[in-house]
C-alpha cells in the first residue's frame, strides 16, 4: 500500500519537531513538576500529567515582546488558561480559530487565552502576522522546550483547558470541538471567576 503523497510532508514536520525538541531538552527532568502540591480547596492536588483529571505539569510561554510567562504566574491570580496549539499555515487551526473569535468576547476578560505556535520552524513574528491580519484578538506564543513533550501535544489544532486551580478540565485535538462545547468549557472554567 501506498502512502499518501499529503502524508509525507506531515511526517517529516513532526519528525524534525520531535528531534528539534530532543535536541532542545537534552537535560530536562523525565517528568515535569507540579504547579503546586495542595490545590486551593486544601485537598490534596491530582496527580500531574497531560489528561483530563490530571494537575497540569509546569510550563512557560513566550510573548511577542519576548517576555515569558509561568503557568504559576498565569494562575497565581486564579485565573484559568485555555491553551490552542496552532501552526500559521494548520488550515483547522484558522478555521477554528475564526469560530473561537465569535465564542472568546464572552470570556476574554476571565480566562488568560493563548494562541501557542508549535511548528518549530515559526517564530512568534510569523504567528503575529497571521493573528493580527485575521484579527485575533488573543496574544500569540511561542512554548518552552519541555512544553509540547509534557503536555503531550502530537499535532497542530489541540486545545487545553485548565482551571484556576491548574487542572486540566478540557482537551481535544484536531479539528475536534465546537462552539457549544468551547462556550459550555468556558463557562466552566469562569464558574468560579464571575
Amino acid at each position: 500500500m501506498e502512502c499518501p503523497r499529503w502524508l509525507l510532508p506531515a511526517i517529516a514536520l513532526f519528525s524534525t519537531f520531535l528531534i528539534v525538541s530532543a535536541a532542545c531538552d537534552s537535560e530536562a527532568p523525565a517528568t515535569a513538576p507540579t504547579i503546586a502540591p495542595v490545590a486551593a480547596s486544601g485537598q490534596p492536588a491530582a496527580a500531574v500529567g497531560n489528561r483530563v483529571g490530571n494537575r497540569a505539569p509546569e510550563f512557560a510561554i513566550q510573548l511577542a515582546d519576548g517576555s515569558s510567562v509561568s503557568s504559576e504566574q498565569l494562575l497565581k491570580d486564579g485565573k484559568p488558561v485555555f491553551l490552542f496549539f496552532w501552526a500559521t499555515w494548520c488550515s483547522t487551526c484558522r478555521g477554528e480559530l475564526e469560530r473561537m473569535k465569535q465564542v472568546y468576547p464572552a470570556f476574554g476578560d476571565e480566562v488568560a487565552f493563548y494562541a501557542i505556535g508549535i511548528d518549530p520552524s515559526e517564530s512568534i513574528s510569523d504567528l503575529q502576522d497571521v493573528a493580527r491580519s485575521r484579527g485575533y484578538p488573543w496574544p500569540g506564543a511561542l512554548p518552552n522546550s519541555t512544553m509540547a513533550r509534557d503536555f503531550n501535544v502530537l499535532q497542530q489544532s489541540t486545545k487545553i483547558a485548565i482551571d484556576s486551580e491548574g487542572k486540566i478540565i478540557y482537551r481535544d485535538g484536531y479539528g475536534v470541538g465546537s462552539d457549544d462545547t468551547w462556550r459550555s468549557t468556558l463557562s466552566t472554567l469562569t464558574a468560579g471567576v464571575r
